[in-house]
């Protein structure tokens, strides 16, 4: 089985950088590592001239920076998610049916032309 984690690297007082944290949550199967440019000191050779980036699975063939990055998150996500089946196709008719229960505090009929 692959080997699945990410590098993300951000700045905290970008707003795309904190945005894509957020999304990056909808990844359940891969291990993330977060690298904060303002706070952290990273020793590379890569040139981090724009966030978000990120590196997956550790291969320098695999970076994204910017809007290549958002694109790439959301290839992953879709691969990820796998299509539903479709329940109603094993019904009669093709639909569902919720049934509920009639409300207790129903009132009687008053029959007014009985005195």
């Amino acid at each position: 089985m692959d080997e699945k984690n990410l590098v993300i690297v951000y700045h905290p007082l970008c707003k795309a950088s904190t945005d894509f944290i957020l999304k990056c949550d909808k990844l359940a199967t891969y291990d993330k590592e977060f690298i904060n440019l303002k706070d952290d000191k990273i020793e590379t050779e890569l040139n981090v001239d724009k966030v978000p980036l990120i590196i997956i699975n550790n291969d320098q063939s695999k970076i994204f920076k910017g809007k290549q990055a958002y694109d790439k998150l959301d290839e992953l996500i879709l691969k990820e998610e796998k299509p539903k089946k479709n329940a109603n196709k094993s019904m009669k008719y093709g639909t569902k049916t919720n049934f509920i229960e009639p409300p207790e505090d129903k009132k009687e009929r008053i029959d007014l032309d009985k005195k």
